[in-house]
Order: structure tokens, then C-alpha cells, then sequence
């Protein structure tokens, strides 16, 4: 099975938050939004296409591809066309954010994915979107 969808932001997993009282962690509220975009645009994309939500079976591998797509800064020239994205957010945070947003969702845990491929397109002028595809075999 094979779902694939965009959301319409290209954001990390910030770094937990902690509670000086409790002295518990906690995502930032940026985070658990992004993460609920992120589950829905799945949801919604996998009920589109197969009449339901569709779930790697555990102990099944699962294959994740994430690629980005950002907007040069409007302050850019204009005889720029295109530029090396090398600012944040990180790769491994994108990653991060996306796995643990469809963890229980589009497979039982992070821990079968078993191959993940990640890319940062270079940065041009159009709207910010990130490209996720979910796959596994049946």
C-alpha cells in the first residue's frame, strides 16, 4: 500500500519543553499542531484513496520518503531564481515530526520503519509544501 500527501508547511519537532513544577516534558503547541496537520492531511488522503484509513500491520516495514519545498525570503533579488536550502529547519527534525505525527496512524510504531529518504529542494519562489509518502508491502 502506498499513500502520498502534502502539507502546506515545512516545519521541525521543536525540543520538549519542560515543567518546572512537574518536571515533565511537553511538545509545544506549534509542534502538536503541526503534528495534527500532519495526521489529517494522512487521514484524509488515505480515506480518499482507499474508502478508509489504512494502517502498516505491526511487524510489517514500513518505507517513508519526506521532501521539502520552501520559498526564497521575499527580500531575495529578483534575478535570483534559486537557492541551497541550508537553514533550518534541520532534516532530522522534519523527520522527526513527521514519524512521530503518524505514529499509530499510518503504522503501529516509528520503530517499522525500516527505510526513510529525506530531501530539501532548493529554495525558489513558490509556496512552502512538504511531500510525504507512506508505503508498505501487503
Amino acid at each position: 500500500m502506498r499513500v502520498d500527501f502534502d502539507v502546506p508547511f515545512v516545519k521541525g519537532k521543536a525540543r520538549p519543553r519542560f515543567n518546572a513544577k512537574t518536571r515533565t516534558a511537553y511538545n509545544t503547541t506549534d509542534t502538536k499542531a503541526a503534528e495534527n496537520a500532519i495526521a489529517l492531511a494522512y487521514k484524509s488522503e488515505s480515506i480518499r484513496r482507499y474508502g478508509r484509513v489504512v494502517k502498516a500491520p505491526q511487524g510489517v516495514s514500513v518505507a517513508v520518503s519526506i521532501e521539502t519545498y520552501r520559498q526564497l525570503p521575499k527580500s531575495t533579488k529578483k534575478s535570483v531564481a534559486s537557492a541551497p536550502d541550508v537553514f533550518k529547519p534541520d532534516v532530522d527534525n522534519i523527520a522527526k515530526l513527521v514519524f512521530d505525527a503518524l505514529n499509530g496512524i499510518a503504522y503501529e510504531d516509528d520503530a517499522q520503519i525500516n527505510e526513510f529518504y529525506i530531501r530539501k529542494h532548493d529554495r525558489a519562489r513558490r509556496k512552502a509544501r512538504t511531500l510525504v509518502i507512506v508505503g508498505w508491502e501487503d
